[in-house]
């Protein structure tokens, strides 16, 4: 596997455990732009990581680039990764390297992240916007699951996750640091041109 594969896996991993952009599809603005500051705790180690996501067409097109610097997870140097998505198209792209791979089309459920489970507690304010507040704890012999969202529009501003298991926790908290919502450069929905794709 190459490396830009197994960053990938650590990629997707984070995104798919922390926020559910992407998946909803159903944002209530049409465009912006959402700067995100991400502390992971897992295996005993702690990562800082900066997100921001681009969106358009109410999410239908995404791109959401992770940044990093230093260790993460055990990978001992910078990443600056791209995930693009356009429809149900996915792309990855290396930033550092200039260099992407096509992931293939993936197929969502559409309510797969609605929240029913969820328990509504009281509006807070998060960078002035007045977001919904939901809350899951689900516990069982294998282990826990505690997550707490703060939701504005269908973009998650805030979010504190714990997952538990034998032999096994991860601590993740999300904040938004800054949102602008308007039209969207369209190149970062682009595969830059002097971007090689990856074999």
């Amino acid at each position: 596997m190459s490396v830009l594969k197994k960053l990938l896996v650590v990629f997707m991993l984070l995104l798919i455990t922390v926020f559910s952009y992407g998946n909803t599809k159903n944002y209530e603005v049409k465009a912006g732009e959402v700067e995100l500051e991400i502390k992971t705790e897992m295996f005993g180690m702690k990562n800082d990581i900066k997100s921001i996501i681009y969106f358009d067409n109410f999410g239908e097109i995404e791109a959401s680039r992770m940044i990093t610097n230093g260790d993460y997870l055990g990978i001992a140097e910078n990443l600056d990764l791209t995930n693009l998505k356009i429809g149900n198209k996915n792309y990855l792209l290396n930033n550092l390297t200039k260099t992407y791979s096509y992931l293939g089309e993936e197929e969502y459920e559409e309510e797969e992240y609605d929240f029913e489970d969820y328990k509504k507690l009281a509006k807070e304010k998060i960078l002035g916007k007045e977001c919904d507040v939901l809350y899951l704890e689900d516990s069982e012999e294998e282990g826990i699951f505690q997550h707490k969202i703060w939701l504005w529009k269908g973009l998650i501003l805030k979010s504190e996750s714990l997952m538990e298991a034998e032999g096994f926790k991860m601590l993740t908290n999300i904040i938004a640091t800054k949102i602008n919502i308007g039209n969207i450069n369209k190149s970062y929905f682009e595969i830059p041109k002097d971007y090689k794709e990856e074999q």
